[in-house]
């Protein structure tokens, strides 16, 4: 298991909860499986199959205001020919109250991800014949 994949299990670890009187556990996890730098999540403990993501591809789609203009959903221009496609997962956490995965790169760029927005382009979906 890599140090990063390590911090990641740890922090994820979340206390149980309650909601209307019932204790239930949602541990959401982000883990990098370094060799491809690909980000594993999973929104429950034992789910089979991750959502998985290549880091550089996040990295590319960040959506902070310093990377994607709101108004035209896009990135912003200035960024096509500055890219680090060298950029490397430095930190992975995870806000379960947030539900968002936070990511800390080589680049001493941060970018957030919400749980909808990793769910609607989730690259270990097969097609669903809707393109």
């Amino acid at each position: 298991m890599s140090t990063v994949t390590k911090r990641c299990v740890v922090n994820f670890l979340k206390p149980a909860f309650r909601q209307q009187g019932v204790a239930y556990v949602r541990q959401l996890s982000a883990s990098l499986r370094a060799q491809d730098q690909m980000l594993l999540v999973k929104e429950q403990p034992g789910q089979e199959e991750p959502m998985i993501f290549p880091g550089i591809w996040l990295r590319d789609n960040c959506q902070c205001e310093q990377c994607f203009h709101q108004d035209s959903l896009s990135r912003k221009p200035l960024r096509w020919n500055n890219f680090d496609t060298k950029v490397k997962v430095r930190h992975i956490t995870v806000d379960e109250s947030l539900q968002s995965v936070n990511i800390s790169w080589s680049d001493n760029h941060h970018s957030s991800f919400s749980l909808n927005w990793l769910r609607e382009r989730n690259f270990s979906q097969k097609p669903s014949g809707n393109f």
